[in-house]
């Protein structure tokens, strides 16, 4: 069985979409359904224009209120190129005065998966794209165990399941605001949620 951690960002500042891009991304990539605070699925790669700054030193970041993550260069250079084209979609960020902040990119998972837990289980199916939301407090776990040949899953958007390798090599480089959790693989969900499926 492969080991897995949960990977996050410890910044509390998320970014956020400039009023422009976000009129824009809803008409795209944005879905409606569910408060519009996910990515529809089909979508891959997004590029993003900024309100502000980015704020802080941590490597990853998310866009607010939308399910996109924000990575810096060193944290995809610690993945490695070959790791970052199999499992992420990347796209473009563009700061306040529109010109391209190269040193960061968008990340969406090309798979998904639902980090479950057993207390305060919030969960429904978008009534317009059918993605499912998923929320739940630690402890954390995975249930079923996941597609083995798979490094890194999407959780949210902001939050990274990666196999336990991979997850070590992030540690391993001392990069500003990360945090990692093992995750338990559990045969069943203690949540009683058999049905949910990612």
């Amino acid at each position: 069985m492969t080991g897995y951690s949960l990977v996050e960002s410890t910044t509390r500042t998320p970014a956020n979409l400039s009023m422009s891009a976000k009129s824009l991304a809803r008409k795209t990539w944005l879905c409606p359904g569910a408060g519009g605070r996910h990515v529809s699925i089909g979508t891959t790669s997004v590029d993003v224009y900024l309100a502000e700054r980015i704020y802080g030193t941590a490597v990853l970041n998310a866009v607010f209120g939308t399910g996109v993550g924000l990575a810096h260069q060193n944290f995809l250079d610690v993945l490695g190129i070959d790791t970052v084209r199999e499992n992420l979609y990347a796209g473009r960020v563009f700061g306040p005065d529109g010109r391209e902040l190269p040193k960061w990119s968008t990340i969406r998972g090309k798979h998904e998966i639902c980090v479950r837990g057993s207390d305060h289980v919030t969960w429904h199916k978008c009534e317009v794209c059918g993605r499912v939301l998923y929320h739940s407090y630690d402890p954390h776990y995975l249930s079923p165990e996941p597609e083995v040949h798979i490094q890194i899953f999407d959780y949210l958007g902001a939050l990274w399941v990666m196999e336990q390798r991979l997850a070590e090599r992030v540690v391993a480089a001392h990069l500003r605001g990360i945090r990692t959790q093992k995750l338990p693989v559990l045969p069943e969900p203690l949540d009683g949620l058999k049905e949910v499926r990612c």
